[in-house]
């Protein structure tokens, strides 16, 4: 149940804030109240344990940029240059673009790949740190 909430938040908040850019602000704003009632009603209903607050982090990065980036029709992958995020994702993305292979230099990790793979690992780390507190439970 809580899985499902935090994808819905992280869902609805990507969409609301495309629907914002691109000038509809008034379903951008029955979209932004939604996602902050549910949020508010999950986390106080279902008394969480402060796992899923790392949980919320890992699938918010994997999932909301694509969701977001998509809805605007930019490249799922694109990556801004504003929010002090981006900025430090950027800076990391270039260290590891700059790690070069072989005689002919070749680039060794491309800058979409590492961001791809990088979002892949967080959603497979949720969903690990999910699995791991369900099987606590016996059902």
């Amino acid at each position: 149940m809580i899985l499902i909430v935090l994808l819905l938040i992280i869902i609805l908040e990507a969409v609301y804030e495309a629907l914002r850019d691109r000038g509809k602000k008034l379903p951008s704003g029955i979209l932004e109240g939604l996602s902050h009632a549910i949020m508010l009603v999950g986390i106080i209903s279902l008394q969480t344990s402060p796992i899923w607050y790392l949980i919320y982090i890992l699938y918010r990065y994997a999932i909301f940029d694509f969701v977001y980036n998509s809805m605007v029709g930019k490249d799922p992958l694109y990556l801004g240059n504003t929010k002090l995020y981006d900025k430090a994702l950027n800076w990391i993305l270039d260290k590891i673009e700059k790690i070069k292979t072989g005689k002919d230099k070749k680039i060794m990790f491309p800058r979409w790949a590492v961001l791809f793979m990088s979002k892949i690992l967080a959603m497979w780390s949720a969903a690990g740190l999910s699995i791991r507190y369900f099987s606590q439970f016996k059902f």
